[in-house]
């Protein structure tokens, strides 16, 4: 089933954004060093476009890497973070084996993504040292983005790709780190209408009745599928019944004409069952990071902008915590979190604002993915210039830097989590 709420003729884009730069190889006694980087043009700019004569896909996860350092496609972090990931994997071609690890996952108190060369690693109390590690490609996971942990302790990974070139998909795991399911995207019901389909996705939700992927690009033909103007881009949501990782899954299309969303990028759920989620966009007078909602997703899908395009400089990760009465949002450009009291309206203010979060000696730092612990007084965020950054309700932050997790790191989750 597709519900289109939007629609656009250009395919979508991404600003070029400030971020954090490169780092050299992390260690567990200091913080990554880097070389800085001018800052550059974000918030109010109108992102580069792609206009396609054709599908853009299938590619390999390097092409798309390279275009979305480009800022020609969208990225799970600002352009210049996207040149760094690739600068790294240009110089490092070989993928480490972590090797000689214990897989003790009762003592896994934060999962953790090593985004570079895709494992998903669990760290004990405090951050620094290392439980076990779970070899993501060995489940078919290329560039995981995002980690999020259910009441049942279960690991939910939120997959770029789904190797070698095309999809994504979203990977369950047990507390004790065995595979449970793969969601992959694909032609969205009636799939009879559908010829041809490319997405990447970062983010994935559940309310333990449906399984969501949040899809920034999406391109898609019904027939005669070798013009341009029979494809149809998107960016949205894609949807399945929980457990049933083969039933062919709906797509909910918010559009990517910048009218109001150029791309769709993190998630979460309320207790109803509605998506919020953050966003790149444009109005009349700015661009930049938003909030949205789609109310009844599964039954009467309705996009609704809650706080419009230029409320944050950067879109980044959406958390629902304090038994559903708080939404978060991560902005990592500024590396602050923003707490509203749900439900949140466009005329909503932060109740609360945490941050900055830390930065290295050489001034960069650069939030992603967040996560809370059961009793809603610390979150952890996966640092995308290599390691976690930890911080409490008062306001106190560390770096907690770990040899494992790589120079890369979209997302981080405390387990047991606050769901």
């Amino acid at each position: 089933m597709r519900f289109s709420l939007a629609r656009g003729a250009g395919s979508v884009a991404i600003a070029v954004l400030l971020s954090g730069c490169s780092n050299a190889p992390a260690t567990q006694q200091a913080l990554p060093a880097a070389m800085p980087l001018s800052p550059m043009a974000h918030a109010g700019k109108r992102p580069h476009y792609l206009h396609p004569d054709g599908p853009i896909g299938p590619i390999g996860a390097m092409r798309l890497l390279e275009l979305q350092a480009a800022g020609e496609l969208p990225g799970p972090a600002p352009a210049a973070t996207m040149r760094h990931v690739l600068r790294d994997l240009r110089k490092h071609t070989k993928r480490p084996k972590l090797r000689g690890l214990p897989h003790d996952t009762a003592a896994v108190a934060i999962w953790a993504l090593n985004g570079d060369y895709n494992y998903l690693i669990g760290q004990k109390k405090g951050g620094a040292a290392t439980a076990t590690a779970i070899d993501l490609e060995a489940n078919k996971c290329v560039s995981p983005q995002s980690v999020h942990v259910d009441h049942a302790q279960n690991v939910w990974v939120g997959c770029e790709y789904n190797a070698p070139s095309s999809y994504g998909t979203i990977l369950e795991y047990s507390a004790a780190g065995k595979l449970q399911d793969a969601y992959v995207p694909s032609c969205p019901a009636p799939a009879s209408s559908c010829g041809y389909w490319y997405s990447y996705l970062y983010d994935s939700g559940t309310d333990g009745t449906m399984v969501y992927a949040a899809i920034p690009y999406s391109e898609e033909c019904a027939s005669n599928c070798t013009g341009s103007t029979n494809y149809e881009y998107g960016s949205g949501f894609e949807y399945w019944p929980a457990g049933d990782p083969s039933a062919t899954p709906a797509y909910i299309n918010v559009g990517e004409a910048c009218a109001p969303v150029c791309n769709v990028d993190y998630m979460d759920l309320d207790s109803t069952g509605n998506i919020w989620f953050s966003y790149y966009g444009c109005t009349s007078t700015a661009c930049g990071g938003a909030l949205g909602k789609i109310a009844n997703p599964t039954t009467n899908p309705k996009f609704v902008t809650i706080l419009a395009a230029g409320a944050f400089d950067c879109p980044g990760s959406v958390y629902i915590s304090n038994g559903g009465t708080i939404l978060n949002y991560v902005d990592s450009c500024s590396r602050r979190i923003s707490q509203y009291p749900m439900p949140v309206t466009s005329s909503s203010k932060p109740g609360k604002t945490f941050g900055p979060t830390p930065r290295n000696v050489f001034k960069v730092g650069q939030p992603m993915g967040l996560g809370f612990n059961a009793v809603d007084k610390t979150f952890v965020l996966g640092d995308a210039d290599g390691w976690l950054d930890i911080g409490t309700i008062a306001n106190h932050w560390k770096a907690v830097p770990s040899i494992n997790l790589g120079d890369y790191v979209p997302g981080a989750a405390f387990t047991p989590s606050d769901k």
